[in-house]
This record gives structure tokens, sequence and C-alpha cells, in this order.
């Protein structure tokens, strides 16, 4: 229920109070929803973390308490969620700390680094 109503929110096709998108985080980040066997746990924590980046590029940074997110991904080891809220506060370099600590899409890392240096060679023009 809380995957279809993630997906949803994602889409912008509906919206949703602090209280349940914070329950939506919950059971998305929670180590206890996910399957026993290995592959499937790596499959369902690969999807459930987009899930949750998807979530937090659409919903308003002022519906949810980035401390309180960013220490369940921490938990959830969702990497890419975290240096996507570390970007938002402007905490580069923990940011690119935890974009290098996915060692399954390590393009990220990359991908960070390059943004960030075009920001900073436009801002010198």
């Amino acid at each position: 229920m809380f995957e279809f109503i993630a997906c949803y929110v994602a889409c912008e096709r509906a919206n949703v109070s602090k209280s349940v998108l914070s329950q939506i985080l919950e059971y998305l980040t929670s180590q206890n929803n996910f399957p026993t066997s290995v592959s499937s746990h790596h499959i369902t924590s690969t999807r459930r973390e987009k899930q949750v980046l998807a979530l937090l590029e659409v919903v308003l940074e002022i519906d949810w308490n980035a401390s309180y997110v960013l220490g369940l991904c921490e938990k959830a080891q969702f990497y890419q969620v975290c240096g996507f809220i570390h970007t938002i506060r402007h905490e580069y370099l923990a940011a690119l700390d935890r974009y290098t600590k996915d060692v399954d899409e390590p393009i990220h890392a990359f991908s960070f680094i390059n943004k960030t240096f075009s920001k900073v060679y436009a801002s010198s023009f």
C-alpha cells in the first residue's frame, strides 16, 4: 500500500500530509520490510531507495525533516538519498562521501563531482 502511494506522490499524481509522508519514508527504509533472501533483499532495497529519492525530489523540503530522513536513510544504507540530502543542505563533502559509498552505482559520485564543478565553473564567469 505504501509503495503504491509513494509511486503516485513521486509521479505528482497525489499529495500526502506530512504524517503520511513520514510513515511512507519509515516503511520504505525499514529493514523489516525486506525479503529474507540476499538477492531479493538487494533488488528490493535498490528499488526502495529509488522510490525514496523520487519522493524527496518532488515533495517540498518543508514537508519532511532532513535530519530525521537522513538518519533513516543512513540506517538503511540508502547512499544516493543521503548524498541528495547532504547536497540540499550544502554539505558537499558529506554528499561526496555518501555517493562514493554506493558501490553498486559509482556513477553517481562522478555525476555529483561533474555537476559541482560545472556550477563552480559557470559561477566564475
